[in-house]
């Protein structure tokens, strides 16, 4: 019987220990945001100092080639804004695709939730409320569709949120105005209510 209660006890501490893991986990998230935020501070992507950034960035979105001879011209040719969130996503969860487009990795998201996965899974707007850590996507463009009809190469853009008070739904994004930005959007009651954004990826 002592031997039984032990075990219990043990099993309890690793449960505990991976929930408050995850918990950390999710924070860092935010923070790792907001420290690259405060490292960009308004410089745009032409700006020199921040090169080794956008090639820190397109790597974690699978571009291995990239560079520092070959970085100036690719990082104002195309859209880097969803290598900053592979960046940030990977510094806490390895599994988080190297996407170069957002709609890659909400796709992945889509398919979790089919699976039944129990994080990084994809809401549509009116069915769940953004927390901090989470990362909300828009589309963009020539992309007219939904969650439901979304393709690889559809035009969308990504955002991390990094708080949510019932109104309002701040987060951080990356090349917005050739910068990384923390941006507002319009809730009602928590819930995303603008009408561009088409998925809720719950991490």
């Amino acid at each position: 019987m002592k031997t039984k209660r032990l075990i219990f006890f043990a099993l309890g501490i690793i449960i505990l220990l991976l929930i408050l893991k995850r918990g950390m986990r999710k924070k860092l998230v935010v923070t790792k945001a907001e420290s690259e935020l405060s490292k960009w501070n308004g410089k745009k992507e032409t700006n020199a100092t921040m090169y080794p950034t956008l090639v820190d960035y397109w790597k974690s979105a699978g571009y291995s080639w990239i560079n520092a001879n070959n970085i100036k011209q690719f990082a104002t040719q195309y859209a880097w804004s969803s290598a900053f969130i592979s960046y940030v996503m990977q510094s806490q969860y390895s599994e988080f695709p190297k996407a170069p487009t957002h709609a890659k990795y909400t796709l992945w998201a889509k398919k979790n939730r089919q699976q039944g996965a129990t994080k990084f899974i994809a809401y549509k707007p009116n069915e769940y409320k953004p927390e901090p850590r989470d990362i909300i996507v828009q589309r963009r463009g020539s992309f007219t569709g939904n969650l439901d009809n979304l393709y690889e190469s559809a035009t969308t853009h990504g955002d991390i949120v990094v708080s949510n008070d019932g109104n309002k739904i701040v987060a951080i994004g990356g090349n917005l105005n050739d910068t990384i930005t923390k941006i507002s959007y319009k809730a009602v009651n928590g819930y995303l209510n603008t009408a561009n954004h088409i998925a809720v990826i719950k991490v």
